[in-house]
């Protein structure tokens, strides 16, 4: 094979892949609702902003604690991702159930919201996964 037919067919797969990244960017750029879309209610409005704002502690944590959720260390607990998330679940949930305050606080309501997601994650979840609960 000579060389230009070699790099023609190069640059129809880097054309290719980026045709197929822009495609992603736009789906993913039209699913995406905020919190400032007209004809959402107060409260649609709000599950946004909450949801948004968990999906940046979430990235947050994880970079700063380096992915340890579903890669973690394995210095003590030498089981399994999911059933570690499991375990700090748990963790979570028994600090609400033994407090004294009326309501729980913010931290731990974040905390177990996130552990839920990270355990989807764990398990493989993909958005499609989750839109089949659609009804």
């Amino acid at each position: 094979m000579n060389d230009s037919f070699l790099i023609h067919c190069e640059n129809i797969l880097k054309n290719k892949e980026a045709l197929m990244a822009k495609a992603a960017v736009k789906t993913t750029k039209a699913t995406k609702v905020s919190a400032n879309s007209s004809g959402l209610t107060d409260t649609q409005k709000k599950i946004v902003e909450i949801t948004d704002g968990l999906q940046d502690l979430l990235l947050y944590k994880n970079q700063k604690y380096g992915d340890s959720a579903l890669h973690p260390q394995h210095i003590f607990y030498k089981g399994d991702n999911i059933n570690s998330i499991l375990i700090r679940l748990d963790d979570k949930i028994s600090r609400v159930i033994n407090s004294t305050e009326p309501l729980p606080r913010d931290n731990d309501i974040l905390d177990i919201a996130g552990y839920l997601v990270l355990l989807e994650c764990a398990k493989g979840v993909t958005a499609e996964d989750i839109s089949k609960f659609k009804d």
